[in-house]
């Protein structure tokens, strides 16, 4: 492993060793307060975040062979009234006012702990942090890693205008980080910063990747290193779960997260419905206008309503929910909804081609770009469908194959009938 580090390290010639820390110290110490002194608090620190940093040995210590420990573990009951109501406690150390760092090659060699909802962390902040606040101070993450996929490393750059995942770079390894040790770096130039995991570079940030934000690692920085926790649902969970967004916003945001979820999803399901009822009614209408269907289904109310048609397609719904089909109908729902999507910008486009000549009422605006645009994310939304639900959209696609012989036969039928209506070519 050291060696790895060396070829970090020649990536600035001339750079030699101006501090590091090998916590040799007894087993069950704290590190070195020379150093490193612990931040307490368990007020969420912006990412409502689950755990109540202490400065107890139980949450971080040495371990007697060269190695600082910190530990995420459960509060006891009778604590977590005095640390904030937190369920749970951590450590987070740094090294403010003790250890300014500004240049150079910043590393260190760690094992992350691997499960869900753990989010540990080895990064810096600027000095003047008091002064100015987050983000004008700066901030440098050298290693963040979130504990439900070991194998993926983060490193980032944040600054005025560019807080959230602006400069957020990422590395995917081939085996979980949580295994062993590992070397992570950030060399650290005027104007220009790069991220290593081992002896891989990854990423790089300078001045003008910022899109014209202010550069702010021109001065001093202190180190941090802590393991935080995060509110995770388990995927298990969440396939239990009538209304699993509801749940995750609650396990973020709390009871009226939930609450706000569900009033939009109710608000969603009822527009919903309202759409795929007047959908099929309008289908069972033109259906029974062009003689394929009764006659009563094309009869529409005093409020241009085809209340007929409508009649039916209430009842065909509430037969399939009562079944308890209704999961596969929405199913085949959503791949007949992109189908006929796509059908009819085909169709727009095929008659524009053929015809022309023919007058348009609206024009839509890109013509044609757009319209091909549209039927390219549909029939790759189509694609994406069949390969996430193969046997319901074979079904679907089958039912629209064999839709086409009927259809036809309908027609051809319609035609040889004495008094058949003509064929009509409008809307």
């Amino acid at each position: 492993m050291r060696d790895r580090a060396d070829r970090v390290l020649a990536e600035l010639p001339g750079c030699v060793l101006a501090w590091s820390d090998e916590f040799d110290g007894p087993a069950g110490s704290p590190p070195s307060p020379a150093a490193w002194w612990p931040q307490t608090g368990g007020h969420g620190w912006g990412n409502r975040e689950l755990q109540y940093y202490t400065e107890a040995t139980e949450n971080a210590s040495l371990d007697g062979a060269g190695h600082l420990v910190i530990t995420a573990d459960r509060a006891l009951p009778q604590d977590r009234a005095r640390q904030d109501g937190c369920e749970y406690t951590s450590a987070r150390l740094t090294s403010k006012d003790r250890m300014p760092v500004r240049y150079g090659v910043v590393q260190a060699r760690m094992q992350i702990p691997e499960g869900q909802g753990l989010w540990p962390a080895f990064w810096m902040m600027g000095q003047d942090f008091d002064e100015v606040g987050w983000p004008r101070c700066g901030e440098i993450d050298v290693m963040e890693n979130f504990g439900q996929d070991p194998r993926m490393v983060h490193g980032a750059a944040h600054g005025p205008g560019y807080t959230g995942r602006d400069f957020t770079a990422s590395h995917r390894t081939l085996t979980s980080l949580a295994r062993g040790f590992h070397v992570y770096s950030v060399v650290w130039e005027p104007g220009r910063i790069r991220w290593y995991l081992d002896d891989r570079h990854y990423a790089t940030v300078t001045p003008a990747d910022l899109g014209g934000q202010p550069w702010v690692f021109d001065h001093d920085f202190f180190l941090l290193v802590n393991l935080a926790l995060l509110h995770v649902l388990p995927m298990a969970q969440l396939a239990a779960s009538r209304a699993p967004a509801a749940d995750a916003a609650m396990a973020v945001f709390g009871r009226s997260g939930k609450q706000i979820i569900l009033v939009i999803s109710l608000v969603t399901v009822v527009s919903t419905i309202n759409a795929c009822l007047l959908v099929s009614s309008r289908i069972l209408f033109a259906l029974s206008r062009d003689g394929l269907l009764p006659r009563w289904m094309a009869s529409v109310n005093s409020g241009g309503t085809p209340a007929g048609a409508l009649l039916v397609g209430a009842l065909i719904s509430i037969v399939l929910v009562l079944s308890g089909s209704f999961e596969t109908l929405i199913a085949i729902a959503s791949v007949l909804y992109v189908a006929v999507y796509m059908s009819g910008f085909v169709a727009l486009l095929v008659l524009r081609i053929r015809q022309p000549e023919l007058r348009r009422p609206f024009k839509m605006w890109g013509y044609p770009w757009t319209s091909w645009g549209v039927l390219l994310a549909s029939a790759v939304f189509l694609i994406a469908s069949v390969i996430s639900d193969l046997k319901h959209s074979l079904f679907t696609l089958g039912l629209i194959a064999i839709s086409y012989p009927v259809y036809f036969f309908a027609v051809k039928r319609r035609t040889s009938r004495p008094g058949a209506l003509p064929d009509r070519t409008g809307v």
